[in-house]
């Protein structure tokens, strides 16, 4: 007898595909949150369809206490949960290991075999980890003890991943490759119709024009507020779905108005999985967009377009009007494209994409470390790792515009201060709020066009406006003696707080040699 464990949509279905495939004739138990009861109203099917031989519900949350309390009141709610003991299962395959319940198989020495979160995250495990670290420290700190997030535990047999989302280079002898809709393809066309019609997907007109988008729940997850999510996206309409014709797919667990925001997109129903979207379309839309959405990796090869971002986008969508700046100023420069160094990739060829002729045109492509630049406009940001020295000199021959998006002010050094004083502030209006960039050539040419640059854009999904405006040689002088203040404020606390670390280190140390020589 097996018993299966999942608790999102998409992993529901990976069990049920997995059973189909590995243990078709063998007793199958599924084990569900009680919570599905609102989110798959036909989840009685999995059991009267056959998919399982039976279906229990789990409650999974609300335990409290120390982790010996945790581990009995778990212990407890399974033995009401299922008329079984958890050893008369020959197998448990567990969809959504980041549980007590893990926590109380592990503490048993009961090993078990999993499935990965969602398509490529095996090896990526610290981005979960990270949400759970920030939401809820306790049950993270219960859960990593156990080596649940990164999967260390001995007692994990097996790990079910799709191998070809993975991170380059990733290797894990315990990995298994199980494509879903791979094996989803081989089932009998009966099956597969009665999964189409348990998840209730919905049969659905695409054109080539329009743009799939496929949300995430940020705010259900703690990665962003309420508000954080809203601005994300309309982040998102604003600088690369206006104009387009958008289809949004909500996450299963999503609760976001998507309607009242954006009234003319077109929302599909439903809480299935988008590794099923293939099935409701009769023809897919042209693009997918989405930040970092696991489930476009197995749907990817359906679009022709793809606008995908990657977790880094759910901070530096904040940084939208600067890249969007920096494309137009590279533009009005005439250079040939922008180098990247410390900035999101992704975000800057999105944008430039989006935006079409002649930005869709420019060369981009990340900064070498000593290549020469001539030609293009090397865009620096603060999300650069190395040393500040070359953080903030210029490559011989080179046009550098610093975004200073998070204000460390990397190109300002005491020693530096006649080169900063001779670069050009760039000023970039959000409505009410403001950000200085900082521009350098050593040619003269380049620094007069440069001063000549201005650009304005609405931007009607946040309804305000964006500009560069020009800045008067006197407001100019304030611009830099500001910067200069900022940035030497910034290097005394930053000075302050080394002081104060390597201080407590020596303290430790002296302690430690102290106790050595009293032993």
């Amino acid at each position: 007898m097996i018993l299966y464990q999942a608790l999102s949509a998409y992993q529901i279905l990976e069990c049920m595909v997995h059973r189909q495939i590995y243990y078709r004739d063998e007793k199958c138990v599924l084990l569900l949150g009680t919570y599905i009861k609102e989110r798959m109203p036909r989840y009685f099917e999995l059991e009267t369809k056959r998919f399982f031989d039976e279906v229990y519900l789990f409650r999974f949350g609300g335990y409290r206490g120390t982790e010996e309390e945790i581990v009995r009141q778990v212990k407890e709610e399974l033995g009401r949960s299922i008329p079984y003991k958890i050893t008369d299962f020959d197998g448990i395959l567990i969809a959504g290991i980041h549980t007590y319940l893990q926590v109380f198989l592990l503490s048993e020495g009961i090993s078990f075999e999993m499935f990965e979160d969602g398509s490529g995250a095996l090896s990526r495990p610290r981005v979960l980890a990270e949400i759970h670290r920030r939401s809820a420290p306790a049950r993270y700190a219960l859960i990593e003890k156990y080596g649940l997030y990164d999967h260390t535990s001995p007692l994990i047999t097996k790990k079910y991943c799709d191998m070809a989302s993975q991170e380059e280079g990733f290797f894990d002898p315990r990995a298994e490759d199980f494509q879903v809709m791979e094996a989803f393809h081989r089932l009998p066309g009966r099956r597969q119709e009665e999964i189409r019609r348990i998840f209730q997907v919905p049969a659905l007109e695409g054109k080539k024009e329009e743009v799939l988008l496929l949300t995430q729940q940020f705010a259900s997850l703690g990665q962003l507020s309420f508000d954080g999510q809203i601005d994300i996206y309309r982040h998102l309409f604003d600088y690369y779905l206006e104009g387009r014709q958008v289809v949004i797919k909500p996450h299963p667990d999503d609760i976001l108005y998507y309607p009242l925001l954006f009234p003319e997109a077109r929302l599909i129903e439903g809480t299935f999985p988008s590794e099923l979207l293939p099935l409701a379309f009769e023809r897919m839309p042209g693009t997918v967009c989405t930040v970092s959405s696991t489930g476009v990796n197995q749907i990817r090869r359906f679009f022709g377009g793809q606008l995908v971002f990657g977790p880094e986008y759910e901070e530096s969508y904040r940084f939208d009007p600067l890249c969007y700046m920096a494309l137009c100023l590279a533009v009005h420069l005439g250079v040939e494209g922008v180098l990247t160094e410390g900035v999101s990739l992704a975000q800057v060829r999105n944008m430039a994409g989006c935006m079409g002729a002649p930005w869709e045109d420019l060369v981009i492509r990340e900064y070498q470390e000593g290549e020469e630049i001539s030609g293009f406009l090397l865009l620096r940001g603060d999300g650069r790792t190395g040393g500040e020295e070359k953080a903030g000199g210029v490559p011989e021959r080179g046009t550098v515009l610093w975004l200073n998006e998070r204000g460390k002010y990397r190109m300002y050094t005491a020693e530096r201060r006649e080169q900063f004083l001779r670069m050009l502030p760039l000023v970039v209006r959000e409505g009410e709020r403001e950000h200085t960039m900082y521009f350098y050539s050593e040619r003269s040419e380049v620094n007069r066009m440069a001063e000549e640059f201005r650009q304005e854009r609405y931007l009607p999904f946040q309804d305000t406006t964006l500009s560069v405006e020009e800045l008067s040689d006197e407001e100019m002088r304030i611009r830099m003696l500001e910067g200069i203040l900022a940035a030497t404020e910034k290097r005394l606390l930053e000075y302050i707080e080394t002081e104060k670390e390597l201080r407590q280190e020596i303290k430790r140390l002296k302690e430690t040699e102290g106790k050595r020589g009293w032993s």
